[in-house]
């Protein structure tokens, strides 16, 4: 119960609470529920809403990054010190479309944290309806702005949307 306060309390401050840290960003070394950019992930995130943008469908996005090798997500946690082996025996990991699109759909590149997207229920995670998230804005610098953002999204829901129709 003391933990289920503890976090209501820290979303509703529009404090990061996770063991690492969201892609293109880094935690900051005074306040570790504190995010702050770091330049060289924040590039390929970048890049990834430009494509978006462009009209790329997120399977050729992450072949493009994957034929350049550019590190994935938990590759580039792993290179940043964080410790956990996300995938198997070593393998390598790669970029998927999955990736991709939960990346544009992020709020979080925005400066707005989003908190209690799910919640713990008889050890299954369930996801909260909507209502029930917390959001608070300007919670940390934004690596694209908000009008890039809503652009990549609508591109997005374009590009499914003519995809389920065939």
């Amino acid at each position: 119960k003391k933990q289920k306060i503890s976090k209501r309390r820290m979303a509703e401050q529009g404090q990061y609470n996770a063991p690492c840290a969201l892609y293109g960003y880094r935690k900051d070394k005074k306040d570790k529920h504190h995010l702050v950019i770091h330049e060289e992930t924040a590039a390929i995130v970048r890049e990834i809403f430009a494509m978006v943008i462009a009209g790329l469908g997120t399977t050729k996005i992450a072949k493009s990054l994957n034929e350049r090798k550019v590190s994935c997500p938990s590759k580039a946690q792993y290179l940043n010190g964080y410790t956990r082996q996300w995938n198997s025996y070593g393998s390598e990991c790669f970029w998927g479309a999955d990736m991709i699109r939960s990346i544009i759909r992020d709020e979080r590149y925005i400066g707005t944290m989003v908190s209690l997207k799910e919640r713990v229920f008889r050890g299954k995670i369930i996801a909260n309806p909507e209502s029930k998230w917390i959001k608070v804005e300007n919670t940390h610098e934004a690596i694209v702005s908000h009008e890039i953002y809503i652009e990549a999204v609508s591109k997005l829901k374009v590009q499914e949307y003519h995809q389920h129709q065939y």
